[in-house]
């Protein structure tokens, strides 16, 4: 009997090894899927190849804009008459036109030039995203008025914040730099802020020659660059 059982083992043994090796895997069809594309870089997002994909209709349209620069609707100066010197002409700043405001003497401070009243209109839900003053400025000797910084506080509180342009003023007119389109002054700010007429900033310079001489500003200019969605 055991005789008989390993013959026929050995029997359907030799049959199975007639089949093809292939045979059963080479009659099954790779699966597709009609109309779809799926890739990697979808995570598992099916996207129908036949139907675009659309916009939501009331997503909003989102930009970042820059205003232009502004010239400033008001002057005015703030210091100590004791010890320090008056500008002559403070409403010049507010034309660009190479007539500024002056100030002039020895070892000495400058009033605070203030200007403010830029007039801005930014959307009441933008986002502020920098800010950016030019002043123009000149000095009479070289190697006398060096810049005391520029300041620039929102309306209402006590934040201040001081931002200097290194070196002395030339003899010719030169635009100085402060702040940026991606500068915040360490501030929290928003529309309600820099849209009112208060909002503004103050430049001060210092004489450091005992030789008389003049330093004079042409203008101060603002700009505002903010996100807005509509």
């Amino acid at each position: 009997m055991r005789r008989r059982r390993t013959a026929r083992y050995i029997a359907l043994l030799g049959a199975l090894a007639a089949l093809p090796a292939c045979g059963l895997i080479a009659d099954i069809q790779p699966l597709t899927v009609a109309n779809q594309d799926v890739t990697d870089a979808d995570a598992g997002l099916v996207v129908d190849a036949d139907v675009p994909l659309e916009a939501a209709p009331d997503a909003p349209t989102c930009s970042v804009k820059t205003t232009p620069l502004r010239l400033p609707g008001t002057a005015d100066q703030s210091g100590d008459p004791q010890t320090h010197l008056s500008w002559s002409g403070a409403d010049a700043i507010k034309f660009d036109d190479d007539a500024g405001a002056t100030v002039d003497g020895p070892f000495t401070y400058s009033f605070e030039l203030l200007a403010s009243g830029f007039k801005f209109d930014i959307p009441a839900t933008a986002t502020i995203l920098g800010v950016t003053v030019e002043v123009r400025v000149r000095a009479q000797n070289k190697n006398a008025w060096v810049d005391q910084g520029l300041t620039l506080q929102p309306p209402g509180t006590d934040a201040k914040t001081l931002r200097q342009s290194p070196g002395y003023a030339s003899p010719e007119y030169e635009i100085r730099t402060y702040g940026g389109p991606d500068e915040l002054w360490g501030l929290l700010l928003d529309p309600s802020a820099v849209n009112q007429d208060a909002f503004g900033v103050g430049f001060q310079t210092y004489h450091g020659s005992p030789i008389n001489g003049s330093a004079s500003v042409d203008y101060i200019k603002m700009q505002i660059r903010y996100s807005s969605c509509e």
